[in-house]
C-alpha cells in the first residue's frame, strides 16, 4: 500500500521500468519470464533486491522495500493488509506446469486426491491438456 502504482486497475510492464523491484533469484522460471517480457517492451531487467523464495520476496514488498512479479497462482491466496495485488499486461506472460509421473506408477493417496480435485475443480479443469511423452518419440 502507498506505492504510486496502487491506485491502478492494471499495470503495463513498462510502467515497473525504473521501479525498486524485488525479483526472484536468477536461477528461477519467475525471473525467465520478467526477463522476457521486459525484452519484449525493450528493456532490461534490474532488480533492486533479489531472493531465492517467494515468501523472502513478498516478506521484503510487505516491509516495503519494493514491488515484485510472482504468479497469479502463488498470490492467490495471499492476505496480507500492507500488499496490494494487480494484474500486469503488454505483455500478458503465461506458464505452463505440470505434473510429471513414472509411466506405470502408482500414486501415493495423497497424490491421487491431489489430482482428483484438480480435474474435478471446474477453474482449473478448462486450463489442463493432458500430455502424454514416452522416452522412444
Amino acid at each position: 500500500k502507498g506505492h504510486h502504482l496502487e491506485k491502478r486497475e492494471e499495470v503495463g510492464w513498462a510502467e515497473l521500468v525504473g521501479t525498486e523491484i524485488i525479483s526472484m533469484t536468477k536461477d528461477t522460471s519467475v525471473r525467465h519470464l520478467m526477463e522476457q517480457a521486459f525484452a519484449k517492451i525493450g528493456e532490461s531487467l534490474n532488480p533492486t533486491y533479489e531472493a531465492s523464495y517467494m515468501s523472502t520476496v513478498i516478506s521484503m514488498v510487505e516491509a516495503g522495500l519494493g514491488i515484485t512479479v510472482l504468479p497469479s497462482l502463488a498470490l492467490s491466496t495471499l492476505r496480507l493488509p500492507n500488499v496490494q495485488l494487480r494484474p500486469l499486461h503488454n505483455p500478458v506472460v503465461r506458464r505452463e506446469i505440470g505434473i510429471l509421473s513414472k509411466k506405470n506408477k502408482v500414486f501415493a493417496p495423497a497424490a491421487k486426491v491431489f489430482l482428483e480435485i484438480l480435474t474435478k475443480d471446474n477453474s482449473v479443469k478448462t486450463l489442463i491438456r493432458e500430455i502424454r511423452w514416452n522416452s522412444g518419440q
